[in-house]
């Protein structure tokens, strides 16, 4: 198996705990596999670094590639400007601002999830049955937070207009999307929770990644996964529908467990 690089993207006055949790749980959790991490530094100015990466650079125990662009456009934008720039890794896993790491091997389950579906695509740590802008459901759709795909078939693939934060919708979850995309070349969009198991289309709501139960098989978390995770009872049975057509299967919590989960998510340890 070729090379693979992790790329998280960093923007330019994003709160500094986003990268501190980040790195944080990169420090934590093990990969299990090889990989190069890349910071798509994005809207910083000439010889600006993210001021978290520079202030621990030197505790990651590894090199960081820097790549920049401006601040235009959105997340998909800087997915595809980092693949042009990233030739010679067969494999990207893209990360948001957001993402934060939940289990150890987490790098080793998304390429062991390759090695062992021949037809797979794409794997992601969540997917939704969510329509967007009044298409129809159910409305199957890898997420783009977390998601894993070979270099050349990214950049094979149309994105479409990406100009607006609709156009970038589309691509995730349009007719024309990632996914429909996919499917048209017999490639399987895949889920894979935090124990390695890979989930099929149909099985992604079992998987309990995203908008399912208390979410226990999310691997790799971000802002989205978080409005569940730490929502009061009413919003997290309307986030479930959105995703999946019921609310079945939504526990309730408590109070305090949910300033609980806020704290963590606002105050993430040191890397």
């Amino acid at each position: 198996m070729g090379k693979t690089a992790v790329v998280y993207l960093s923007r330019h006055g994003n709160p500094a705990r986003l990268t501190q949790g980040f790195l944080a749980s990169l420090a934590r959790y093990r990969p299990g596999a090889d990989f190069d991490l890349v910071f798509l530094l994005k809207g910083y100015g000439p010889g600006q670094g993210d001021p978290v990466l520079e202030q621990h650079r030197g505790a990651l125990g590894r090199e960081v590639i820097e790549l920049r662009m401006p601040d235009d456009g959105f997340s998909i934008d800087a997915d595809l400007f980092a693949a042009r720039a990233l030739a010679g890794y067969e494999r990207l896993l893209f990360l948001t601002s957001f993402s934060l790491i939940l289990a150890d091997d987490w790098l080793a389950h998304y390429l062991a999830g390759f090695a062992s579906a021949p037809d797979c695509g794409a794997i992601g740590a969540t997917g939704s049955y969510e329509a967007i802008g009044g298409g129809a459901f159910p409305n199957p759709h890898l997420r783009t937070n977390a998601f894993m795909i070979a270099r050349d078939l990214l950049l094979d693939i149309d994105p479409g207009p990406l100009t607006t934060k609709a156009g970038n919708a589309q691509f995730e979850a349009g007719p024309r999307g990632l996914t429909a995309q996919l499917r048209e070349r017999g490639l399987a969009p895949l889920v894979v929770d935090r124990w390695g198991a890979v989930w099929p289309q149909a099985q992604w709501r079992e998987s309990r990644t995203f908008r399912a139960g208390d979410q226990e098989g999310l691997l790799i978390a971000d802002n989205r996964t978080h409005d569940y995770q730490a929502g009061p009872h009413k919003r997290r049975r309307k986030l479930a529908r959105l995703a999946w057509g019921d609310d079945r299967d939504v526990p309730r919590l408590g109070t305090l467990e949910r300033w609980r989960r806020e704290w963590a998510w606002n105050h993430p340890p040191k890397p």
